[in-house]
């Protein structure tokens, strides 16, 4: 089944898949007709190789322009179509790609465990399974579309404790990180920043009154990247719960607005 592309004000949504993809032309743009997608078994707790993805353009931009790239990555049990709205206030000619981790229940999932779960080793194992898998497919979608510069990477919850695992994993992939009330998991980092490779900064967000993440994990994730010479800023949301409120959102927007145009102006 082909899915349209949906255009609405400046931004074109459209939805694909990294594998397989056929591409059509359709009066709204291009859109891809990706297979049924995959679902976590008993027992699992990896996501599928094949990932789906929503597509965003920002600013105007149109489908074949060389654009800057923001990966978003969605929650536990959220959808990658609601964090590509979410982040679609963007101002800057961009794309946005937003893959879709495995579904589970109504939701999606990059991995079935829980930060809470008490074994702190496999959650670090999922999420370091994760970040191989993802980082293909950044690699591999940034071939694939017209890209200006390294992508940036913004994630909440799940999907930012896998930004934090990506830019440990493969610090010369991106150009800057967003994770938003998320943490990184123990273990994944060096003990020493490997030579010769970059240090992209993060800016990371977080609400005081977070139940789910509590903050507490975000300032040590911090603390242990600042302690291997990484540029890191975390902003604390005063009240904000686990959640991506609009405070938080007039705050990061034009963040990551600046760094996909630093993306871009480096590319040039």
């Amino acid at each position: 089944m082909r899915i349209p592309a949906v255009l609405a004000v400046s931004t074109l949504v459209a939805v694909g898949t990294l594998c397989c993809a056929e591409e059509v032309a359709t009066s709204q743009g291009a859109v891809a007709s990706p297979p049924e997608s995959g679902g976590l078994g008993p027992g699992d707790t990896m996501v599928p190789v094949d990932m789906g993805y929503v597509e965003v353009l920002t600013g105007g931009a149109r489908p074949g322009d060389a654009l800057p790239l923001l990966i978003a990555l969605h929650g536990k049990l959220g959808a990658p179509e609601l964090i590509s709205r979410t982040l679609s206030g963007l101002r800057t000619p961009a794309r946005i790609i937003a893959p879709r981790g495995a579904r589970l229940g109504t939701g999606h999932v990059w991995w079935d465990l829980s930060i809470k779960d008490g074994d702190p080793r496999r959650f670090s194992a999922a999420a370091r399974e994760a970040a191989r898998r993802v980082d293909g497919f950044v690699r591999q979608i940034a071939q694939q579309k017209p890209t200006l510069g390294k992508p940036v990477v913004a994630g909440f919850s799940q999907g930012a404790v896998l930004t934090y695992s990506l830019l440990v994993r493969d610090p010369d992939l991106i150009a800057a990180a967003f994770p938003l009330s998320g943490s990184l998991p123990l273990g994944l980092e060096p003990a020493v920043w490997p030579a010769g490779l970059g240090k992209p900064p993060v800016h990371a967000f977080h609400g005081t009154a977070d139940p789910i993440v509590p903050l507490a994990l975000d300032v040590d994730s911090v603390t242990r990247l600042r302690a291997l010479g990484v540029p890191v800023v975390l902003t604390e949301i005063p009240g904000m719960s686990h959640v991506m409120g609009p405070e938080e959102l007039a705050l990061v927007l034009p963040q990551i607005d600046r760094a996909l145009q630093g993306a871009a102006a480096a590319a040039r």
